[in-house]
Order: C-alpha cells, then structure tokens, then sequence
C-alpha cells in the first residue's frame, strides 16, 4: 500500500473584525427648543414705524460623526520548525507551507442626524425685511470603514533528502495567506428640518458632512522560498526539513 505523508507548517488565520449589534451611529444633534427661535420684532404705538426687526431663527446642530469600525485581524505566518526522519518509508511528502489569512474589517455606522433650525420671529407689517430661519443642522458624517487584517506569510523552507530518496519524493506548497477585504463606511446622517423664515417660507436645507472614509485592504503576504537538496552524509533515506519564519506582508 502505498502511503502519502503530509507535514503543514500553517499559519492561523486572523478572525474577522468583531461587528458591535447594533453598530454605533453617531449622536444626533441636540434639538434648540423655544430658544432657537427668534424674538418677535415690534412696531410704534400705532404700527406704523418699526422699532426693530424680527430676530432670526438658529441654525441647527450638526450630528456627530460616527465612530471608527473595528479592523480585522492579521493571519499569522507560517511558524518556524525543524523536523527530521531518520528512514523515511512512504511513497511520498507532501508539505505545506502557508500563511494565514487576514480577518475582514467591520462595517461603520451612520453619522448622526442633525437638529432642526429655529423659526424666525413674528415680523410686524411695519417691518418689511424678510428674516432669515435657521438652516437646520448638518447630518454627521459616517464612521470610517475596518481596515483588512495583514495576510500572513510562508516560510522559508529547506528540504534536505538522503541519498536514497530521489526529489521527486516531495511536493512543497508554498503560499502567503490572503489579505483580508476593508468593511464598508458609514454613511451620512440625515440633515435637520429647516427653520422658517418671517414670511413663512423655509430657509435653505442643511447639507451633510458626508459618508465615512473607506478602510484599507489588508497586506499581501510573502509566499516564502523553498530549496531541495541532496546531502550524502545523511542516512540514505533520511529527510531533513527546516523552515524559517516571515514577518506579516
């Protein structure tokens, strides 16, 4: 009966980012109550003079941002190691030689909503200026997407073959991990109602501060070398395998 032997010097592979439920927004603006709007302007006595305008409503609050995603984890690399046979009596080696991969990063959370603008006050008909309401507060901006952990590397690797035992023997699979994908950004949070303005109408809508910032895809890794050699001071059918670790991608 023919037997394959298998050695693997492998690398753990680095879990995905831990993805909080629910994900984290950021805070929403605090609303201006009663004190955002604007006072009410006055007239003369007789409603024919205007003593001073209305006064203009707030603008509301912006939402925050988001916070920041978690980042996956990096895959480790291969581990060193030495190991030996001194007859080695299969039909052939099969070794493998990998780097972990890299845990996905966490998907952010939207920013928080912006608080509505203030009214302005009540204008008089002696006062004919139309006065500005407050812009409602900008929507927050999203949380910056988890980064990919960092693939994890190959060894390094040495097989040394007795005499007796022809290369053909071993098959080596050398390989890096792979790099772990960034998680997705947050997007914005929703912009606050308008304020209105002394004729009624709305004063111009809020922006956003925008969707979060992507994350980074993890690094690649190194695959490693491999050399195969002969050594006749060696048993005739010993086997000699060293590997020597790398650093992360």
């Amino acid at each position: 009966m023919t037997v394959t032997a298998t050695l693997m010097f492998c690398g753990a592979d680095g879990p995905d980012a831990v993805q909080p439920d629910p994900i984290p927004t950021g805070k929403d603006g605090p609303p201006l109550g009663p004190a955002g709007n604007g006072e009410p302007g006055k007239a003369d006595l007789f409603g024919i003079k205007c003593e001073h305008p209305a006064g203009p409503g707030l603008p509301g609050i912006d939402g925050g941002t988001a916070p920041p995603a978690n980042s996956g984890v990096n895959g480790e690399s291969a581990p060193g190691g030495r190991f030996t046979c001194d007859e080695f009596v299969g039909a052939s080696l099969d070794v493998w030689n990998h780097g972990g991969n890299g845990g996905k990063g966490a998907t952010a959370g939207t920013g928080g909503n912006g608080s509505p603008g203030g009214n302005a006050g009540k204008q008089p008909k002696a006062c004919r200026d139309v006065i500005a309401g407050g812009s409602g507060g900008r929507g927050g901006m999203g949380g910056r997407a988890g980064s990919g952990g960092n693939a994890g590397s190959g060894g390094n690797l040495t097989v040394v073959l007795g005499s007796g035992l022809p290369s053909s023997l071993v098959s080596v699979d050398s390989r890096a991990g792979r790099a772990g994908d960034e998680g997705q950004p947050g997007g914005a949070g929703t912009p606050g109602a308008s304020g209105h303005k002394s004729d009624g109408t709305l004063a111009p809508p809020a922006g956003q501060l925008g969707p979060g910032h992507a994350g980074l895809p993890g690094k690649a890794g190194q695959s490693g070398s491999m050399s195969l050699k002969s050594d006749s001071s060696m048993g005739p059918t010993a086997i000699l395998i060293t590997i020597l670790p790398l650093q992360h991608g």
